[in-house]
């Protein structure tokens, strides 16, 4: 068989048809090269992947705009200046969308480097959005540098959703603002950058007058002054809604030092927890005495912990010095903060406006003081009530919302288009389904989405979603670009990913999507590679997933896990088809997934091929590593004749497998690896009979007979094989079972390192809430804070706090509170143990 690699590209509409787009690396190889061929109004649209190169804009109005982007794409200086330069007075249709800028040393200006990042000058307006810059330097000396960005001489650039962290100047460590330059910077996070000499977060001086909205200045440092923010020579910023915090300077201006004749209005901000202090005025006399406007601001101390010095302050009403109640190490308010609706929306100073904030820039009576706005409690939209369609529902929807649907059948290919919400049906996969008429992938989760949820529907006639090289990818659900959603109660049947090389009939998570699957049955679906379930470059985790009578055209006819470190457990893989390689399970490139207490029976490969029939059970292929335990591995054939569980494939690299506490057919002797591999095999696995109900009469039924083998003799005494849990889902509405009180059980594995499964029992519809703490009672991650739906659920758990961290070793408790439509109150707490 012809080995297949794809580089994966998502379709972009074009607006204008005078424009055109030019594809890096396809048609274009370098950025830079895709610059160059650009004229106005053009976009260069770039492919995930590192490029090493130095970019600049060159005076041209172009979008230059990654597709999977800033985790994925990429652009590193390799040390040789500025890594994006905008000089020439680019316009703001001169767009930078969706990159890292990484290992840039600055512009070099003709005396010194600046803008180690980003380097915007003479008369320069981009926009810059979705970014990531992070670890660049620019060690200029009285220019002003700017580590990860520098915006001088008259620019008035519009930055958006951008992070600057962990950058180093003398000026600046994060950004520097100077010159008459009055940019705009809105949702910007600035930490852990760092200044030799002041303003390690940002440096803003020399007229110039910016504007910041929603920004977060934290943990940054500076050698003598100014650790969150240095103000010099008649700098005049705005600083609305900003949090100023943990930023520190030995010399003074922990938070904010101003110097020279500066003038800042601040208004509904927070300072707090910055050191020695919050705001310092510089007394020296050979500067001009500075002004500083405060109103509608939380300052640690308050006015009497501000040394004005010679200069004046102007401690305006509505301001407060009481703890703003931060929580963790984050800007995110609790809900007792004395910040929330706090601050004011239209403020006038002496004549002068600061701001006038329209009513959809915050929520609430009035916005939240500092950089987070508290959102309104989550919206539930009814489909068909409140909205004719899904699509209509989730367009509706802000993230944490939720979108309820009525039974029935929607004819609709629904985009969750980059929002975190909850969209579940009233009554379960059964009685609700999303027909995708045969005209895209039914479902598209494509963009970043962390936490959406999908729960409840049955998924059918998808596609595919259409890539630029004409792939079909996704038949009935697409998930990519480091989309993290919960797929879970879903039945997804009858998709077909169509046309030539297509790609993961029932569901696709490509490109980092390490989505999590729960209590979902995959069957009757059908692509060229992978029938079922296809992880390509992600590693999602799957856990009580039946996949069953898919078929894979060419190769991989139930599972595929290609380049995947995909987590399968309680996972049923039978009676699935493939014409070549894998028909229930195909590892391949470089892929090192691990499947637990899954059940791989009764699959069928149907031709022929070099050393044999290639994997009819498990295929491994080039350069692939599987651990696979606690499982059972019989009954699979080649043309419903040849026994042929566990096979390797292709030659140009080596593959392996380690079984443990398995029953595996045939035993060790009975898996080929023709001499390209290793075989990791313990005493503890078996070659016995399993002995199944009768898989013959019922596909879903491949539960152990008393007396069977497997019982009891998996690692850690547990069951070989995906299990009772796994093998009675039901899909009769008649056989659906409803539990009938609530329950909270043990988790599994426990101890575990770094994940375990939770599972638990809701008699009906209730709101759920399930939160990890120490032993010392401090919370350390919320797990869920949402409806649930009657029946049994799971959710698989990284050991990881509120801000991402991972949790150290100790024993932690879980606890779970129901509320039911009745608002009965139900609570139920659990130890579990976390060894590394």
């Amino acid at each position: 068989m012809k080995r297949i690699h794809l580089m994966i590209i998502v379709l972009i509409s074009v607006s204008a048809l005078s424009a055109a787009v030019i594809n890096v690396p396809q048609g274009s190889a370098t950025i830079q090269a895709g610059i160059t061929l650009a004229n106005d109004g053009d976009t260069v649209l770039v492919d995930v992947g590192t490029y090493v190169e130095n970019v600049n804009f060159n005076g041209k109005n172009i979008l230059v705009k990654s597709q999977g982007g800033p985790e994925l794409t990429i652009i590193d200086g390799n040390q040789n200046g500025s890594v994006v330069l905008f000089l020439n007075q680019e316009e703001e249709t001169a767009v930078l969308d969706g990159f890292t800028i990484t290992n840039g040393t600055g512009w070099h200006n003709g005396e010194e480097f600046v803008g180690g990042g980003i380097a915007i000058r003479e008369g320069s307006s981009p926009t810059l959005k979705n970014l990531i810059v992070t670890l660049n330097s620019a060690f200029g000396g009285l220019d002003p540098a700017g580590g990860g960005i520098t915006i001088s001489r008259e620019s008035d650039p519009s930055l958006e959703n951008i992070t600057i962290s962990n950058n180093e100047s003398v000026w600046g460590g994060g950004l520097a603002i100077a010159y008459d330059s009055n940019p705009t910077l809105k949702n910007v996070d600035i930490y852990e950058n760092h200044a030799t000499t002041t303003g390690g977060g940002v440096y803003i001086g020399v007229s110039a007058a910016p504007y910041f909205e929603d920004v977060f200045v934290h943990g940054n440092h500076a050698t003598f002054y100014g650790g969150g923010f240095f103000l010099h020579d008649s700098a005049a910023p705005t600083l609305n809604k900003i949090t100023v915090q943990g930023n520190s300077a030995p010399s003074g201006g922990g938070g904010l030092i101003t110097n020279h004749g500066s003038k800042p209005d601040i208004i509904n901000s927070i300072f707090y927890g910055n050191t020695p202090d919050q705001i310092l005025f510089n007394s020296d006399a050979q500067y001009l005495p500075d002004t500083v406007n405060i109103a509608y601001s939380n300052i640690q101390d308050g006015e009497a912990g501000i040394n004005e010095g010679p200069g004046l302050l102007h401690w305006e009403t509505g301001n407060i010095q009481t703890n703003p109640l931060l929580t963790g190490a984050g800007d995110a308010l609790d809900l007792g903060s004395p910040c929330i609706d706090a601050g004011v929306a239209t403020f006038a100073y002496e004549g002068v406006t600061w701001i006038d904030m329209a009513e959809d820039d915050y929520v609430g009576s009035a916005p939240d003081m500092g950089s987070w706005e508290m959102p309104a409690p989550p919206s539930v939209y009814l489909v068909p009530q409140d909205y004719t369609t899904i699509q209509l529902g989730i367009e509706a929807a802000q993230d944490g919302d939720t979108v309820r649907v009525a039974n029935g059948t929607y004819l609709e290919n629904i985009d969750f288009l980059g929002k975190n919400v909850i969209v579940v049906s009233m009554n379960g996969p059964e009685v609700t389904t999303i027909d995708g008429g045969a005209l895209d992938a039914t479902v598209k989760i494509m963009n970043q989405e962390a936490t959406a949820v999908l729960d409840g529907f049955t998924i059918t006639n998808g596609s595919g979603v259409l890539n630029l090289e004409g792939h079909r990818l996704g038949g009935g659900i697409a998930c990519r670009f480091t989309s993290t959603p919960t797929l879970r109660n879903l039945i997804v049947e009858h998709n077909n990913a169509i046309g030539d090389t297509a790609i993961g009939g029932g569901i696709i998570c490509s490109h980092d999507a390490d989505a999590i699957i729960e209590d979902v049955i995959i069957r009757n679906n059908e692509a060229d590679y992978g029938g079922g379930f296809v992880a390509f470059g992600a590693d999602p985790s799957l856990t009580r997933v039946k996949i069953y009578e898919n078929y894979g055209r060419v190769t991989g006819g139930g599972l595929v896990l290609w380049t995947s470190d995909a987590h399968v457990e309680q996972t049923s893989i039978v009676h699935n088809e493939a014409e070549y390689v894998g028909a229930g399970v195909w590892v391949h490139l470089g892929g090192h997934p691990t499947l637990d207490r899954v059940t791989i029976a009764d699959n069928n490969t149907n031709k022929f091929v070099a050393y044999g029939a290639k994997g009819a059970g498990i295929g491994i292929s080039d350069g692939s590593s599987l651990i696979l335990q606690s499982s059972i591995v019989w009954g699979n054939t080649n043309r419903n004749t040849t026994p042929n569980n566990i096979e390797f494939y292709h030659i140009d690299a080596a593959n392996s497998i380690t079984i443990n506490y398995s029953d595996i057919e045939g035993g060790q002797t009975g898996i080929l690896t023709h001499g390209n591999g290793s075989v990791s095999w313990t005493p503890n696995n078996i070659t016995d009979d399993p002995m199944f109900v009768d898989p013959l009469i019922d596909v879903l039924d491949y539960n152990l007979q008393t007396g069977s083998p497997c019982i009891g003799t998996g690692m850690l005494a547990v069951d070989m094989g995906a299990g009772s849990e796994c093998m009675t889902l039901a899909t009769d509405p008649d056989l659906v079972v409803v539990p009938q009180q609530f329950e909270l059980y043990q988790n599994y594995p426990n101890p575990f390192n770094p994940s375990t499964t939770i599972s638990f029992e809701l008699p009906s519809a209730g709101w759920v809430t399930l939160v990890v703490y120490d032993v010392t009672g401090r919370e350390v991650a919320t797990l869920m804070n949402e409806q649930g739906l009657g029946g049994r659920h799971s959710m698989n758990w990284v050991a990881n706090n509120q801000q991402g961290k991972p949790l150290g070793t100790g024993i932690y408790l879980y606890e779970m509170k129901y509320t039911d439509t009745q608002g009965q109150h139900f609570r139920e707490v659990r130890k579990f143990t976390l060894l590394k």
